[in-house]
Formats: structure tokens, sequence, C-alpha cells
């Protein structure tokens, strides 16, 4: 079997729902059936990322010149360097993650001669309710040329990737591309991994989220919220997992409020499941999700979930039957939610139930991989 040469590119590979499925597109996919070759943009080092997990045989190109940030002199640089790149390697299939590497990719792999180019953008930033730091206080002037841009990049993509089907709708519902240039491929994880475990009995409760501490992910207004719950549910405890350029400002805030005694900070880490294991409540509090790999992380190991009801979370929590579905950026909104949850052993129990069935059912990793090699092998049409 003649291998063919797949080149995935994101622009950065920080600590994020969009990079985990990257990393385990390279180290899963069939190392039979392809070649794989990583293009990723200037990632911070003093972020939390994600490059130590590539896998050796995984060749790596690096290009500063790509930065998450509209640039025009390094946007150009970059998309020369792509050209030179994609047309010396003639790539067969070429997969794009995330917005700047969706459009410098698709334009530079277009006229590179590139066959097969599909694109997973992960969400996009066009809803009225997106609640994306950076973004959503553009001008408007702006927001139309992102939205021009992002066109042109779907026009010369062979297939384009949405999350669900609501993400789908809501794309072509903007114009951005015809139904039928869409597949709906669900982002994955190994399910089996994170082994559920029981509502415990007790008092105290630990109330708990992972994520990059940045303000797109809310935890700020998780902190907000616990302040107020612990008020009328003093034995909970908050655990919050993650690192990034909040951290300080998160500390200050959990101080300034009076709970820092019960708030923990324990830092990133590799492996989430043996702080999955320590709570009794996963909170996802973010202003914006292209779709929550966190929850669905947590989901599948059995904890009850409370999230923020924005961009691809009503796609995989049902409200009331899966998690708690909860208006972003409302700590009171919040508050209670926690307060209902930490008192109701019996709706816990409910929820974690129903997140670990739908986990069984729709999040496994299997289902992903299956879904993108046949997207691959098929030459982009499905």
């Amino acid at each position: 079997m003649v291998k063919k040469k797949l080149c995935i590119f994101i622009t950065r590979l920080i600590s994020g729902g969009a990079q985990k499925i990257v990393v385990t597109l390279l180290k899963k996919l069939n190392r039979e059936k392809y070649d794989l070759t990583l293009v990723i943009g200037k990632t911070p080092e003093n972020e939390p990322h994600l490059l130590p997990e590539i896998p050796d045989d995984v060749r790596i190109i690096r290009l500063d010149s790509v930065v998450r940030e509209i640039s025009p002199i390094r946007d150009l640089i970059a998309l020369w360097s792509l050209f030179r790149i994609f047309r010396k390697e003639k790539f067969d299939i070429l997969h794009l993650h995330t917005s700047k590497a969706g459009v410098l990719g698709s334009i530079s792999g277009y006229f590179a001669g590139i066959k097969n180019i599909i694109y997973t953008p992960h969400g996009h930033i066009f809803s009225k309710t997106a609640q994306i730091p950076g973004v959503s206080e553009l001008p408007s002037s702006k927001k139309k040329i992102l939205y021009f841009l992002r066109k042109i990049a779907y026009r010369l993509c062979t297939k384009l990737v949405a999350l669900s089907e609501e993400d789908k709708n809501e794309q072509t519902a903007l114009n951005l591309a015809a139904p039928e240039k869409f597949a709906v491929i669900m982002n994955g994880i190994d399910v089996d991994s994170f082994s559920g475990h029981p509502i415990k009995e007790g008092k105290d409760i630990v109330i708990g989220s992972v994520g990059r501490l940045s303000r797109e992910k809310g935890h700020d207004v998780l902190i907000e919220a616990f302040a107020v719950a612990i008020v009328k549910c003093p034995d909970i405890h908050l655990l919050i997992v993650g690192d990034g350029k909040e951290s300080s400002a998160l500390g200050e805030l959990a101080e300034r409020l009076g709970v820092s005694g019960k708030v923990s900070f324990p830092g990133n880490t590799d492996d989430v499941r043996g702080f999955l294991k320590e709570m009794d409540i996963f909170v996802l509090p973010s202003r914006y999700e292209s779709q929550g790999i966190a929850a669905m992380e947590a989901m599948s190991a059995g904890l009850p979930i409370i999230a923020s009801n924005v961009g691809g979370i009503p796609g995989i929590i049902t409200d009331n039957a899966e998690g708690l579905l909860v208006k972003p950026e409302d700590s009171h909104v919040l508050a209670i939610a926690i307060e209902e949850l930490a008192n109701d052993k019996a709706l816990r129990e409910k929820l974690a139930s129903g997140g670990r069935i739908r986990a069984e059912k729709d999040f496994r990793v299997e289902k992903m991989l299956s879904a993108y090699e046949t997207l691959y092998d098929s030459g982009g049409e499905k």
C-alpha cells in the first residue's frame, strides 16, 4: 500500500480542545495508510502546550510567522512560506484546524496544487451570541473582513467539517458555505480511559473545572459564583485545574472575595483523570466553546455537569438530562445551579448517568477517526 502524505496544520499547539483533537489524530491515525506531517505556528513556550505529546514519527515544521493575531506583514510571510512548503512536499491531503490556519492554509494549499483540502474550524466567530475575547469586541468593519476571509477559505477547501448539526446549520444560515460542503464529525475522546466513580457520601462537595486559565474560559465567573454559593453550602470546595495568563488574577479574585482558603489551583497537568476523581461536580463556565472537550471527558468519567449554554455545548449536553445548562457570564445563575446540585444527590446521580450514556454513544474516538479516514480516502467527497 502506498502511503498518502497527510499534512495537519494548526495555528498554535496550546493546551486547548482543538489542539487535543489534533494530537489525537497524530497519535491514532493508521500509520500503514498515512505519512504524517504537522505544521504549527508560533506556540508560546510560557503557556501550557502539547508539543511533548507529538509522536516521534510525526515530522514537525514550525513557522513563527504564523500567529493568532491579524498581522499583515507576518501573514504575507506565512502565506509565502506555506506555499513553498506545500509546493515542495506535494501533500495528498491537507487538514486545517482553527481560524488563522484555515485562511492561510486554504489559500497557500490551493495555489500549491493540493487537491484534497479539509478544514475543521472548531466553531465559528460570527454568531451574535459568541462571547470570544479578542473577537467579540472587534468593530464591525474588522468582523466583516474576517467574515470575507473565512468565506474565501471555505470556497477553496474541498470539504468542511462541522462539529454538530447545529454548528453546520448556523454556518449555512450565515451563508458561509452550502450545506452539502459540510461533513458533520463530532470530536472524539478515549471514553474508556475515564473510568466513572460513584457519587460519594458525606457533606464535603468538590466543585471542579479543568481548562486553560484564559478569560474565554470564564473561571472568574465560576469563582464569583462559588463565593455566593458557599454562603448556603459551607461544605463546598473549588478545584480549578490548569494554567495560563489569568492565573494570578484568579488567585487575587479568590482572595478579594474571601474564599481563597476554599479554592485550590494545582496548576497544569498532563493527565486530568486523577483530578476528575477528586471532583463531585464539574463546571464548564466558558464564555465560548466550540464543543467542550473538558466537559466530554468529565461526562465520560461519570461526573454531573454544569456548563454555559454557548457555542457547541448544547450539542453535547441536553439540559436537565445530561447536565445543567446556564447563561454565560452570569455568576448568580451559576451559583444557583451549584447550590442545587450540591444539595441534591439524586439529581447528581441522574445527570452523571445521563452524561456517561451520552459519552458511550457519541464521544468515542474510534467514531471520529473512522469518519476522518473516510473523508481523507474519498478525496474530500463524502
